[in-house]
């Protein structure tokens, strides 16, 4: 399959991979450590990285669950082709799957690194950013989550409320974020942060002119 540039082409051959995958004992959806039904929705704040790692899980675990149980019938029940039922049928669904298998791995992977982070401020520093980053996961698809009974509205709202409260903290310390990207001086081109009020006298039609990043 060629994606041709297209990232949501893409995601549809990483869901017929992840599938094949896990057909084939290649690899393993991962195993939550909260339970959905006994534990999550009775949690009022859930700004913690192990409970929204979880949160993460759960939706991937249910998408993915949701889309072959979905693809079993439709294919060998119904005896549909299988290219139309993916393409025309069940679309949304492989893209939503594919973006909460790559954002669950991406907070995975950013939670295990945190163990080798020896300084103090840079590790409290990450911890936020990653705290940022899912919550805002959350608060994208809190429909799914409170309508699937795993998050309370309370704890909706509370995760709603401190995306603000998380980025006045990591705005303490944005300089020396940008510094540590190792970014040159030079190579930063933004004209309307200069004078604001003179760059928008006139049109820029959407160009950015004399851009050097």
């Amino acid at each position: 399959m060629t994606a041709e540039g297209d990232n949501r082409v893409l995601m549809i051959k990483i869901v017929k991979d992840m599938m094949s995958n896990i057909a084939s004992k290649k690899s393993q959806l991962p195993k939550m450590t909260l339970c959905p039904k006994n534990q999550l929705p009775h949690l009022m704040d859930i700004l913690q990285l192990d409970i929204l790692l979880n949160l993460h899980k759960y939706r991937e675990l249910t998408l993915f669950r949701k889309l072959t149980t979905t693809l079993e019938k439709r294919t060998k029940q119904d005896k549909a082709n299988p290219f139309e039922v993916l393409m025309f049928e069940v679309s949304d669904l492989v893209q939503s799957l594919a973006q909460a298998y790559g954002e669950r791995q991406a907070l995975d992977f950013c939670i295990q690194q945190l163990s080798d982070v020896k300084c103090p401020v840079a590790k409290r520093n990450f911890e936020t950013l990653f705290k940022l980053y899912a919550a805002e996961n959350i608060v994208r698809d809190l429909g799914f989550y409170i309508s699937e009974g795993v998050l309370s509205q309370t704890a909706g709202a509370s995760v709603t409320s401190s995306i603000s409260g998380l980025v006045k903290d990591i705005a303490k310390s944005c300089g020396d974020i940008l510094d540590s990207l190792n970014v040159p001086t030079h190579a930063l081109h933004t004209p309307i942060i200069g004078d604001y009020v003179k760059y928008n006298e006139k049109p820029h039609y959407g160009e950015v002119i004399d851009a050097k990043l």
